[in-house]
């Protein structure tokens, strides 16, 4: 049942053995080619069915894993397999096999008088039981992994005691706990039920419902008691009988609280994470999944509750428990947010007013402007002056992660983008189309963003989780939220730098250097803008102040490089000199005769390629618009734009060709990119010298170590430049972990043997 971590930086699995020749031909006389081709076939229809299959029933309960049944499967076998044979040896081995049967049958038939699904119940067994019984300790955390919620204590205590005097329970007596715990629990529900049924009618409204919600410690969220309601008041009267909402109540518990909407949202997400289809995600990437989804987190609060879920210490979750890790930061966020309102609130009001919700946002973590929370507030219908409680504010997240906290104009512009290069027809399914990853630097230029080719894949990445090389709408949206909250994170570090004793203001000076490192200013420049001296307040800016100065900057920026093709000021300026270098005669156009220098430049390669040489023609014939042979700046413009493209697309080719190759995870493949990016400080090569040491902590670096580092080196980086870029780094750290470099999968503490995955 314990499973091995399986670590970062592993060692390549071992390939599947083939056929010799003479089997090969021996089965292809046999069976014949199509034979073989079918049964290939049907393997692969098996896997891919098995990716499509979705581990939640139809009201949006968790299901039981498949894996989950068979260890108990196979020990009851083991169990039945003596008594059987002890029964031939007495002789009445008729008689013998027929009381085993029936005790047999009789096993199956054992049912919960509860009325838990026996599935859920066989995986908590599954999970739980040790040398057939579950320990004393461990039955409040079965019985919540069974679905009650927050076990009490007494209660638990009482049912054992019935049950068995010893420090442990059988699986028989498990069941017994729980229908007991069950009992008193229904009886507990029963009389506050009651108690809040104000009216007296038998029936609880879905107010009444939230006030009993809290007297058992639970913040009702609105739209999943609706959601609840809807599914089981089937006369549509609102109200819901005792039979009724203990049904609720057992199924809110079994999806964590969370709606069924919500539940089918975060099983799209599990999959996406689930790269083996083996029903579990890596503990190690649930921070990624939490920033995926837009929930603000720290790593130290993905270890505590992972340390909270993860029961069998396995470093992996399955679904059930990935849901009990999302409602548990839920309700670490509610927590705060309720914290925060008591805080920022008059009186103890617990509420905020709307020009207060911005700050709140950035408090905890959330990256947003003025204008998008104006848009969602205007949405859910908050006026104002009006106050706004933990219910309002929940709503506000709920449509603000929704948008991925976009503006309306800039959603408009991701879908325009996103329209123009997705795949189908225009009268197709936004949600069924998509883009290819090749596309992304075009696709971000026409939503007026640039970015390095390292900054945009390590982006990318954390989009495409399962490495399918597109993206729908949903995952673009996301994309250019990423690339907003970095700018953000920019922002704030340079804050931070500047007032480092957090005074709240930056002097005239500060703020000078400040709007040039974030790339607003011109280094030449000595003072400050007109309109941003405006709002110095004696000589001094306030955070929000120069915030607001550096979005003014960023939006038009963008803007201009809508409409520049992507190219910054400084960009354009450079390459004006660059098409007055081709222009001979100041003609404002690069004629014949100049055309054949700027070619020579800028295709070298297919200049003097015959192959190549019908795609080059393609690109001068796509560039020259009005075919007369000459090129004007605009025209220049795009020839460049093409270039860089080129370079951009052979470049995340030969990345996603090599990641294949080493066979590197998603996570595995994140690592290695902040290292490299790390030694090489955002530069796109690597140089030997930085190579070595940055391995000299785990790989001493001795005349023999280093001569071979320098050999493999030498074997795959360019030739010509004798540096490394990122493809290359994966290929080398894949051949050094492999052949376990001078021990260095011991000097890591990594396991260097690679989880096989089968199907």
């Amino acid at each position: 049942k314990k499973k091995p971590r399986v670590a970062m930086w592993k060692s390549q699995p071992p390939r599947m053995e083939s056929r010799t020749a003479p089997e090969s031909q021996e089965l292809a006389g046999e069976n014949g080619d199509e034979d073989i081709e079918k049964e290939l076939k049907d393997l692969i229809n098996a896997f891919q069915m098995t990716r499509k299959k979705s581990i939640t029933d139809f009201q949006g309960v968790p299901k039981l894993m498949k894996g989950q049944t068979a260890a108990a499967s196979e020990q009851r076998d083991a169990r039945d397999a003596p008594e059987r044979s002890v029964a031939k040896e007495d002789g009445d081995g008729d008689e013998n096999i027929q009381a085993a049967a029936d005790l047999k049958d009789d096993e199956v038939e054992l049912v919960l008088r509860c009325g838990i699904d026996m599935a859920r119940f066989q995986s908590v067994w599954n999970r739980f039981e040790n040398d057939n019984a579950i320990h004393h300790d461990d039955v409040p955390s079965a019985l919540a992994r069974i679905g009650f919620v927050g076990p009490e204590k007494k209660w638990v205590e009482d049912a054992f005691s019935k049950v068995t005097e010893f420090n442990g329970v059988s699986r028989e007596e498990f069941m017994q706990v729980v229908d007991l715990y069950d009992e008193r629990q229904r009886e507990n529900f029963e009389e506050k039920f009651i108690s809040c049924d104000a009216d007296g009618s038998g029936q609880m409204d879905i107010a009444e419902f939230g006030d009993f919600l809290r007297t058992i410690g639970i913040e009702p969220m609105k739209h999943v008691l609706q959601e609840c309601f809807d599914e089981f008041d089937e006369d549509r009267s609102g109200q819901l009988s005792f039979d009724e909402f203990y049904k609720v109540m057992t199924l809110l518990a079994q999806r964590e609280g969370f709606s069924k909407t919500e539940v089918q949202d975060f099983e799209a997400v599990f999959n996406k994470f689930d790269a083996f289809c083996h029903d579990e995600i890596d503990v190690q990437e649930l921070q990624q999944v939490l920033m995926y989804v837009g929930i603000p987190t720290t790593i130290s609060d993905c270890q505590m509750v992972a340390e909270i879920v993860d029961l069998d210490d396995s470093g992996y979750v399955d679904f059930q428990e990935f849901l009990m890790c999302m409602r548990l930061f839920r309700d670490r966020e509610l927590a705060e947010l309720k914290n925060k309102l008591q805080a920022l609130g008059a009186d103890d009001s617990e509420s905020i007013l709307p020009c207060e919700m911005l700050n709140l946002l950035h408090s905890t973590g959330y990256v947003a402007d003025q204008e998008v929370v104006n848009e969602v507030l205007q949405e859910i219908g908050i006026e104002a002056e009006e106050q706004i409680g933990l219910g309002s504010l929940w709503k506000f997240l709920v449509i603000f992660r929704q948008r991925e906290g976009l503006t309306r104009a800039e959603t408009m512009r991701v879908r325009k983008a996103f329209k123009k290069y997705a795949s189908g027809d225009e009268g197709d399914d936004e949600l069924i189309r998509e883009v290819q990853t090749d596309d992304i630097p075009k696709l971000l230029r026409l939503v007026g963003y640039t970015l390095a080719l390292e900054d945009q894949k390590q982006l990318v990445a954390q989009v495409d989780i399962d490495r399918s090389a597109s993206l729908n709408i949903l995952e673009l949206k996301k994309l250019v939220r990423f690339v907003r909250e970095r700018r953000t994170r920019d922002l704030q570090a340079t804050i931070n730098k500047y007032d480092r004793s957090d005074t709240g203001v930056l002097s005239e000076r500060e703020a000078l250097k400040a709007l040039k490192d974030l790339g607003c200013l011109r280094e030449e420049l000595s003072v400050l803008p007109p309109e941003v001296l405006e709002d110095l307040q004696e000589g001094f800016l306030s955070h929000a102040a120069f915030t607001r100065s550096v979005q003014e900057y960023d939006e038009l920026r963008r803007r201009q490089l809508i409409d520049s093709g992507g190219y910054t000021m400084e960009q354009m300026e450079q390459l004006r000199r660059q098409f007055s270098y081709y222009d001979w005669d100041d003609s404002g156009d690069v004629s014949k005769k100049e055309l054949v220098q700027l070619i020579v430049d800028v295709f070298p390669d297919m200049a003097f390629d015959p192959d190549k040489r019908p795609l080059l023609l393609q690109i001068m014939r796509e560039t020259d618009s009005d075919s007369n042979g000459k090129l004007d700046f605009s025209e220049f413009l795009q020839l460049m734009r093409t270039v860089e493209d080129l370079e951009q697309l052979t470049q995340l080719q030969k990345e996603r060709s090599v990641i294949d190759e080493t066979r590197f995870t998603s996570n595995e493949v994140s690592e290695f990119r902040n290292i490299f990016l790390a030694v090489t400080k955002g530069e796109p090569r690597m140089n030997l010298a930085d190579f070595k040491e940055m391995m000299s902590p785990v790989c001493p670096m001795g005349d023999k170590n280093s001569h071979a580092i320098s050999a493999m080196w030498m074997e795959i980086c360019d030739s010509g430049s004798k540096m490394f870029d990122f493809p290359d780094f994966l290929l080398v750290m894949r051949r050094l972990l492999d052949m376990n470099f001078a021990n260095m999968n011991q000097r890591l503490g990594r396991v260097s043997q690679r989880k096989t995955h089968q199907f």
